[in-house]
């Protein structure tokens, strides 16, 4: 006969007289009262005997007593005899580095917080343990918790290569705590001491940029800068009443996206929600202690702007500094060696998918890659949903004219209404310099992995990247639109586009707007002036990959690199990379076989996405609701005007006949 108790404790069994010691845990009858009252619990209706308080300790919630056995040793660590820490055990559990705070002498488990500790992560914690009672937070703490939390998420840009929150260069927390107090002033309020606490120990993910080595909003910088150099207090406060006005108009803009995000989200059958950018991550010439080398990087700079933001508010993760388990990287291997690669990425908020595209540099990162890439979101899309698409379609762009904000994007919009796609598209950006957004939270998870994967060949890459792409093919979009479209001008001033097709009619309106809060302003032609639109296939793209590739350099450098690889034995690396540059080489020579690998990959989705009918009228989230609420609501809303009837005024002698009678 075995203890089993065993298992639940670091001490060994009685060995004296061996076995004849150990016996059933259902004889175990000694009385608990003087043991719960010591421990401030109370006999519950899970604890009844001494083998309830045995099996609880031990672990055994679900076990009989009359399956388990127990020696004296165990017997004496969890029975009467038990004796609680002086340390929080629950605090002390959950593996904090900190030394464990002292727990209070009138707080203790209860047995129904042990078996839920049990249940839900796994842990024993012996009912009768003292903790620290959790102090209830006041109304004031939330709400400025709250407000905070608000302030982050609205004047905060999110960056793809970290998910520290960086509030922008040059913000002040003296600052925010003095809005937060004028705000606030008909409410309590937390102290100036108690408000950097909380922020401390709740938010401590939420930094300041300490450098403005990176562009970032003209309007922000040239504010800063006269801050910085007034002294004067009426200045200083009229810069800060400008500065406050700038920042509550891209927080607006913001909200407008937020609100038509969530619009897709309720209702993904009529509302699609598109965000699209490309991951701008610096070359990754770190290498891992071990000593492989991450030999494919991206082409662009980490940071664009200068506020390197990611907010991470709701979560308690601890982030890692690369330094701490990265080296200086080897010098068989440059950055002018590496094969440079490009991610793009689309979020569809309604059918919450992130979607990737890798690129290795070989297409121009222009309107055509854009273009392409959207076609592809819409047809996964369509496949989704059925070959369907909704009738209203939000598109949010990064603020660059080369990439987006030009006339092709805007003449491709309309084309699609045109061509009864979508009854409605809006293409919307945010101001610039803060344009950073959820997608670049996204990017930051790759980001992390890029950190601590090595990414010796190609298919590695993509292993580590979530639901990517390889684009083998662009069609060029932009030359195909080039004849029929005609010229803008002055467009890259709004944020904020629209098109719209009439019911009845083959026209599209056009419609923008500099910011959200402005009206819609028709313009007075599309984009297509006469009513022919391009027809047939555009060509597609040749690739060239000397730009970023040196093949002969490249191939020199596998040599090298095979000491770096982790496969010796069998040498997949190595064998994959001379292949890699062999195919390089091939098509950049032969044009045939150049042409030959585009083409049989290439598809033309456009004249394949679904159509919607036009005549058919859109649904709208009324007709199923009785026309008697829709009048209520709207008598309940309807301002009549207030009609005053003068007072007739009846002279003194015709009032004393008329009380006479006459």
């Amino acid at each position: 006969m075995q203890c089993s108790f065993k298992t639940a404790s670091s001490k060994p069994c009685s060995t004296i007289q061996g076995s004849s010691l150990i016996t059933s845990l259902s004889t175990c009858k000694n009385d608990i009262a003087n043991h719960l009252r010591n421990c401030l619990l109370q006999r519950e209706g899970l604890i009844k005997n001494e083998d309830d308080l045995l099996r609880f300790r031990g672990g055994y919630f679900e076990e009989s007593s009359s399956s388990l056995t127990i020696c004296p040793t165990h017997r004496y660590e969890f029975g009467v005899t038990w004796r609680k820490s002086v340390y929080c055990v629950l605090q002390f559990a959950c593996g904090g580095k900190k030394k464990p705070r002292k727990a209070r002498q009138d707080c203790s488990v209860n047995c129904k917080q042990s078996l839920y500790m049990w249940k839900e992560e796994q842990r024993l914690i012996p009912f009768g343990s003292d903790r620290k009672k959790y102090r209830k937070r006041s109304d004031k703490f939330i709400n400025a918790l709250i407000r905070l939390e608000e302030y982050a998420t609205f004047r905060a840009d999110r960056m793809p290569d970290s998910q520290t929150a960086l509030l922008p260069y040059g913000t002040r927390r003296i600052r925010i705590y003095e809005q937060y107090h004028q705000e606030n002033k008909k409410e309590t309020q937390l102290k100036r001491s108690s408000f950097m606490l909380m922020w401390s120990k709740y938010l401590p993910h939420l930094k300041i940029k300490q450098t403005n080595s990176f562009s970032k909003c003209t309007t922000c910088t040239s504010i800063e800068r006269q801050l910085e150099m007034e002294h004067d207090h009426v200045k200083r406060a009229k810069l800060m009443k400008l500065r406050a006005e700038h920042n509550d108009g891209h927080m607006a803009e913001r909200k407008y996206y937020y609100s038509k995000r969530k619009r897709a989200v309720d209702s993904s059958s009529e509302y699609l929600s598109l965000i699209a950018d490309g991951m701008d991550q610096d070359r990754v010439d770190v290498n891992k202690p071990g000593g492989t080398k991450l030999l494919f990087c991206q082409s662009e700079p980490i940071v664009q702007t200068n506020e390197d933001i990611a907010i991470c508010i709701n979560t308690a993760e601890r982030f890692f500094d690369p330094r701490e388990y990265y080296t200086d990287t080897c010098r068989a291997v440059t950055s002018a060696d590496k094969v440079s690669s490009h991610i793009t990425g689309v979020i569809a908020h309604g059918q919450n998918r992130f979607k990737t595209f890798l690129d290795l540099c070989q297409y121009p990162h222009d309107s055509n890659l854009t273009l392409n890439i959207l076609l592809f979101v819409l047809e996964e899309i369509s496949r989704m949903m059925g070959n369907k698409l909704p009738p209203i379609r939000y598109l949010q762009a990064d603020n660059c004219w080369r990439e987006n904000k030009n006339k092709y994007i805007i003449s491709f919009c309309e084309l699609l209404v045109h061509l009864q796609i979508f009854r409605e598209v809006h293409l919307s950006f945010l101001v610039v310099g803060h344009t950073h957004e959820d997608i670049d939270a996204a990017f930051s998870k790759i980001s992390e992995k890029l950190r601590t994967k090595d990414v010796e060949t190609l298919p590695t890459l993509l292993k580590i990247i979530p639901d990517v792409s390889e684009i083998k093919f662009l069609y060029n979009i932009r030359d195909w639109l080039i004849p029929v479209i005609s010229n803008f001008k002055q467009h890259t001033d709004p944020l904020h586009y629209r098109f719209k097709g009439e019911t009845q009619t083959d026209v599209v309106n056009i419609y923008q707007k500099k910011t959200q809060d402005k009206p819609w302003v028709q313009l007075t032609f599309g984009a297509f002036l006469v009513p022919i639109l391009p027809k047939g296939v555009p060509k597609l793209v040749q690739p060239s990959f000397e730009r970023k590739i040196n093949t002969k350099r490249l191939n020199s450098c596998i040599s090298s690199w095979n000491c770096l690889f982790r496969n010796q034995i069998q040498q997949t690396s190595k064998i994959w990379w001379q292949n890699f540059v062999k195919y390089l080489e091939k098509m950049e020579t032969s044009a045939l076989f150049r042409i030959k690998e585009i083409s049989e990959t290439a598809n033309w989705i456009l004249p394949k996405l679904p159509k919607l009918n036009r005549y058919e009228e859109p649904n709208t989230s009324d007709q199923q609701i009785p026309n008697e609420l829709i009048q209520m609501v709207q008598d309940e809303r309807r301002q009549n005007e207030v009609i005053v009837i003068p007072k007739k005024f009846i002279s003194k002698g015709k009032k004393k006949g008329h009380d006479k009678g006459l």
